[in-house]
């Protein structure tokens, strides 16, 4: 606060300063013209209108076609992002899916046969784009032209957009749908067996449920098990032929193998087996329990050695495979001769087909039994169809590729199975021998 000035004679006769009066500011009105008659009968101007801005439609037609062309690009490359997640899902549908198994000609590079089967979706490798690669994919060598390179016909034997090679899809898109319906015919009237490892499948026809049978008696199975033990011991006995004395690894492995003896050999009087079985299954245990405690103590075996004991275990084995093949043939027998009987006079064209692996395949057990129920060749095709390391669907698209084929071989050769062998087996028979016999003479 102020300090307050003490009162006193000097500042009591003072005279007191007059404030000056604050200037009003003026405000700015306009000054409004005097009423006079001059002023008065002058005729007051119209305010002309403001003229209106013309509008330019051509910079909006064009900001409106800027506005489309990044809407319709929008729309673009979200159906193409849709398109591609559905292509990762879904093998794409095109005139290539019924095509397997074809190799490509040697004249195209690994990089662009990828390509090409990444964008088809191929399981397995096809020569046929209409996508055409570059020049340079191509060898100079093999590239033949047909036609003029201008004109819209001009073709690479052999390469791309060949027509013969358009007609030879055309050919193997026929050929898959008419295969599938030659069986889906076939089934309406005629049976069919399907043996897939343990079971056999018996369909009476397309519109009758399918009957599943299981054709590995117990007794088969426990006598495998027993004739594994002693290839099991083989197996971890062979590498010191070669290598001498064990690894620490083979020790463990040859130890923790030996602690299953004790129990095994206590299981064996509960599995069905006869009073030959039995005695034959302890000695084949025990035999391959003696020579991996030898083989431990020297940590090594001889040749000499393992090949003895392996042929005095042979004869073992072999009446233990004996008695097991006739237990399984016994009761595939009792399966397929009552479906014999209710099939009746439709049996005779029965057809089966064996689903079985590479080594196996020679004098199949199940091959030999329908061959000689069935009165047909085990090869044929006819009536047999061994199916190699496939698996039933594949085994029902060979029944069609039999059933064309015999067609085929039926109308061009004069012969239903000359389509089941190789087409070019006739010539190599013949030239082989002058092929050879042309080097031997150089």
């Amino acid at each position: 606060w102020k300090k307050k000035k003490k009162k006193t004679l000097l500042n009591y006769f003072k005279k007191k300063k007059k404030k000056k009066p604050k200037k009003k500011k003026k405000k700015n009105w306009k000054k409004k013209k005097k009423k006079t008659l001059l002023n008065y009968f002058k005729k007051k101007k119209k305010k002309k209108p403001k003229k209106k801005k013309k509008k330019n439609w051509k910079k909006k037609k064009k900001k409106k076609k800027k506005k489309m062309q990044r809407f319709s690009i929008f729309i673009v490359l979200f159906i193409s992002l849709v398109l591609c997640l559905i292509s990762c899902t879904i093998l794409p549908e095109n005139k290539y899916k019924n095509v397997q198994n074809i190799q490509l000609p040697f004249h195209y590079s690994e990089a662009y046969q990828q390509s090409f089967r990444e964008e088809n979706g191929f399981k397995s490798r096809c020569p046929f784009s209409h996508k055409s690669p570059d020049k340079e994919i191509i060898s100079k060598n093999i590239k033949k032209p047909y036609g003029n390179e201008e004109d819209d016909d001009y073709y690479y034997y052999g390469g791309p957009n060949d027509p013969l090679q358009e007609m030879n899809l055309i050919l193997q898109k026929n050929y898959q749908t008419n295969k599938m319906d030659l069986v889906m015919g076939h089934l309406e009237t005629e049976p069919l067996g399907i043996i897939d490892g343990d079971y056999i499948y018996l369909l009476p026809n397309s519109s009758s449920p399918m009957q599943r049978y299981n054709i590995t008696p117990d007794v088969f199975t426990n006598l495998k098990l027993v004739c594994h033990v002693a290839l099991g011991t083989y197996v971890l006995l062979e590498p010191s032929i070669e290598n001498g004395e064990f690894t620490d690894d083979q020790i463990s492995e040859i130890q923790s193998y030996l602690s299953y003896f004790s129990t095994a050999k206590s299981t064996l009087s509960d599995r069905n087996f006869s009073d030959e079985q039995l005695y034959r299954s302890f000695e084949i245990v025990q035999n391959s329990q003696d020579i991996l405690n030898v083989a431990l103590n020297k940590k090594r075996i001889d040749k000499d050695q393992l090949n003895t004991w392996a042929k005095n275990i042979t004869i073992k084995i072999s009446k233990h495979i004996n008695d097991a093949g006739i237990a399984a043939l016994n009761l595939i027998d009792t399966h397929v001769q009552t479906f014999k009987k209710s099939m009746g006079d439709r049996f005779n064209s029965f057809k089966v087909i064996i689903l079985g692996s590479h080594m196996a395949k020679h004098q199949n057990m199940y091959l030999q039994y329908f061959s000689k129920l069935l009165d047909s060749g085990s090869y044929s095709g006819e009536r047999i169809i061994y199916a190699e390391g496939v698996g039933i669907d594949d085994a029902i698209s060979l029944y069609g590729t039999h059933l064309i084929d015999f067609g085929v071989g039926d109308t061009f050769f004069d012969d239903g199975e000359h389509m089941h062998n190789d087409i070019l087996a006739p010539i190599a028979s013949k030239y082989v021998p002058i092929l050879l016999n042309k080097d031997k003479d150089k």
